[in-house]
């Protein structure tokens, strides 16, 4: 499921990313149970009109985002699949990729975990910051302890 701001198509430049990972009750294949994923957290108030659009505070700025939400068939995406979700993301879209961020609730949250639990610094380096609500198994991602893997 992906947003693209309104000025996307009238536009050569490129737009900052949030990756969203849904939580398990998202899970789905095919089209028929993609609105699953606009059951909760961002794609949720997409659907119901919000507008992804923020305001830097440091430059006062206003800017858009691309939003990409991509479901899964079984509980959410971890780094295993993100490893490979984002290269075709960047392939696809006009990307800022000093400013990709990602977030997520629930499992979607462990897969955010996982992704900066991974020890994969490189592909870590893609990322400007990552946000979760309601993770779940954060009690050890890819070696590291639950503490460590939120410092």
């Amino acid at each position: 499921l992906t947003w693209l701001p309104q000025t996307y198509n009238s536009t050569t430049r490129e737009y900052p990313l949030i990756i969203f990972l849904h939580g398990s009750g998202e899970a789905g294949t095919g089209l028929a149970n993609l609105s699953r994923v606009n059951n909760t957290g961002l794609p949720n108030r997409i659907a119901n009109g919000f507008n992804a659009v923020a305001v830097n505070p440091r430059t006062g700025v206003q800017d858009s985002f691309i939003v990409v939400s991509p479901q899964a068939p079984t509980w959410s995406y971890n780094y295993t699949e993100l490893k490979h979700i984002l290269p075709a993301i960047l392939n696809k879209y006009r990307v800022d990729r000093r400013r990709i961020y990602l977030t997520g609730l629930s499992a979607g949250g462990g897969g955010t975990f996982s992704t900066f639990g991974s020890r994969d610094s490189l592909f870590i380096k893609n990322f400007a910051a990552m946000a979760t609500a309601s993770s779940a198994g954060t009690n050890a991602s890819n070696g590291y302890t639950a503490v460590e893997v939120e410092q």
